[in-house]
């Protein structure tokens, strides 16, 4: 009767060491629920960007004075009745540019 006892108690610490420490344990399945909120975060962040940037195609496709700011900003556009001046960059040499 002791040998079985023995012999049970043994059984029951292996299926436990496997049960917590073997691939698809409970260490295992931590880890996996530490990567689903990553993801899940990831996916929050990824969505909020969508949604900004569906926003900024609205504004392009029909607010006239938004594409003419990123045609002004990003081209460098100016209207008929402006002037455009260029400074020259300060050189620590001399010369006639």
């Amino acid at each position: 009767m002791k040998i079985v006892s023995i012999f049970g108690w043994g059984l029951c610490l292996v299926v436990s060491f496997r049960l917590v420490f073997a691939d698809r344990g409970l260490l295992d399945y931590l880890r996996t629920g530490k990567v689903i909120d990553e993801q899940y975060l990831s996916l929050r962040k990824i969505d909020q960007e969508n949604k900004s940037l569906d926003s900024e195609i609205f504004k392009i496709k029909n607010d006239r004075k938004h594409q003419k700011r990123l045609v002004r900003d990003n081209l460098g556009v100016i209207e008929g009745d402006e002037y455009l001046i260029l400074f020259a960059e300060e050189t620590g040499s001399v010369g006639v540019i």
